[in-house]
């Protein structure tokens, strides 16, 4: 599926009990405490630490909630604002991992697996194509299944995965956008 950034936006806006921001000061910051996103320095500031210009879609991630997460999944982003701040920051994820796990320079990290695999976004791809770095072998993951089409659509279909569960935890049903259908499994072919 193709979804925009709208999508993911009305997503969040409609349901901001689900979701959250990490911060270095203050903990987890639920989404209904309207958290700021990071600002144009920022954004600029981590482009020059990683020597990338991030995807359009990235970009506009960043600036609306700097990092998101929910329930059992955090994504890397730029932390109160500080492109330097530690864990979960794309600065400090993406730095690790080009020193230790030999990533190429064009892939940002933006969730660990486990420390062995690294999603990650492909900047020099226009809509931020996800991939799958494997640390270990210090290569590309190429029958991951979760590698989208853009990072937008990895975001989306991760929630929609983990949808049911996260009804559960938070006991009230999700508000979905009618670009989004959670009828449908976004990684059931992937096999």
């Amino acid at each position: 599926m193709q979804y925009r950034f709208e999508d993911l936006v009305e997503l969040v806006e409609s349901n901001p009990q689900f979701f959250q921001v990490s911060s270095d000061r203050d903990g987890i910051i639920p989404m209904t405490d309207n958290p700021p996103g990071a600002s144009e320095e920022s954004i600029l500031a981590a482009e020059a630490a990683l020597g990338v210009k991030f995807p359009s879609d990235f970009r506009r991630y960043l600036a609306k909630w700097g990092n998101l997460g929910w329930d059992g999944q955090e994504f890397c982003g730029i932390v109160d604002d500080n492109a330097a701040s530690g864990w979960p920051g794309l600065v400090f994820a993406t730095q690790d991992v080009r020193e230790n796990g030999a990533l190429p320079e064009n892939y940002v990290v933006i969730v660990n697996e486990d420390g062995d695999e690294y999603i990650c976004v492909d900047v020099n791809q226009p809509e931020g194509a996800i991939v799958t770095w494997d640390f270990f072998a210090q290569e590309l993951i190429d029958d991951c299944y979760y590698q989208p089409s853009s990072f937008v659509d990895y975001l989306i279909n991760e929630f929609v995965s983990q949808a049911e569960d996260l009804e559960e935890e938070v006991g009230e049903p999700i508000r979905w956008p009618a670009s989004i259908d959670p009828s449908v499994d976004p990684y059931e072919d992937a096999d």
